[in-house]
């Protein structure tokens, strides 16, 4: 198990937005995706931001095949899908997948801070393989407060 704090993170925004580069929107994969979408809309100075729901583990426990909802409808033509980590590499196979039959003349990259070699689709961007559990310090330090 691997902690990953704010500090780290906020250097890896900053990584992961020189290499995105310009791009005119992004779509955040909820829920992980949310925290690094808004970071790094934020490092780009980019205002359109769209949310894609996907569920595909409760807790720990991989679910089956991801559930989409909210799958938007984009005018930008460069679009990036990001993402916390590409762990099987399911959910951004499907979110990719669906934004593409659903905005076909929008062109998409996939991004992700962590990404696992074992994962069954390869993001166009990431910064780091993981070889075990990532706790993000989102999740992490918020501990307990469920209780």
């Amino acid at each position: 198990m691997r902690y990953y704090p704010y500090e780290e993170f906020v250097q890896d925004i900053k990584e992961l937005a020189k290499k995105v580069g310009a791009c005119e929107a992004i779509v955040a994969i909820a829920r992980g995706g949310l925290i690094p979408a808004h970071m790094l809309a934020e490092a780009l100075d980019v205002r359109a931001i769209y949310v894609i729901r996907a569920q595909s583990y409760e807790d720990r426990k991989k679910v089956g095949k991801p559930i989409l909802a909210n799958i938007p409808k984009i005018e930008a033509k460069n679009v990036v899908v990001i993402d916390d980590i590409v762990d099987s590499g399911e959910t951004m196979k499907e979110v990719m997948d669906a934004l593409a039959r659903q905005n076909p003349k929008t062109s998409f990259v996939s991004a992700a801070l962590f990404y696992k070699p074992s994962a069954s689709y390869k993001p166009h961007i990431w910064l780091k393989e993981a070889d075990a559990w990532v706790e993000f310090f989102w999740t992490k330090d918020l501990d307990g407060t469920h209780d």
